[in-house]
């Protein structure tokens, strides 16, 4: 396990955990590698909120996973139990933008996708 960054104590000492207090830790015990530099670098209160360390997480590293990651995210998707349609799409729709416009399906592949199964249909025979 690699050593905590010196700055990670003002998240973690605080006798006073909130929410906030514990997501930031959690994303900086997450960090490895130069990532995990990265942080050990900032000073001390660098940072006010797990926005504003995502933000300069993002600023520094970009928020875009792997292709070969979101293909499969897309490929495996499915309504988890207690998720409504909404919350599904919304989901669904982020992955699909996250993917590179040469790896979305054009409009007719998606109407052939869906529609294909319909038309090998005995009751559409």
């Amino acid at each position: 396990m690699l050593p905590l960054p010196s700055n990670t104590g003002k998240y973690t000492r605080a006798a006073d955990f909130n929410h906030e207090d514990v997501r930031m830790t959690l994303f900086v015990l997450t960090l490895e590698g130069d990532a995990h530099e990265w942080f050990a670098e900032k000073p001390r209160n660098s940072f006010d909120s797990l926005q504003s360390i995502v933000n300069a997480f993002k600023e520094k590293y970009g928020d875009k996973r792997e292709v070969r990651h979101l293909v499969k995210a897309i490929s495996i998707i499915k309504k988890r139990e207690n998720e409504t349609a909404e919350e599904f799409n919304k989901r669904f729709n982020y992955i699909v933008k996250e993917l590179p416009q040469d790896y979305k399906s054009t409009d007719k592949s998606l109407r052939d996708f869906i529609l294909m199964p319909l038309a090998l249909s005995p009751l559409m025979s």
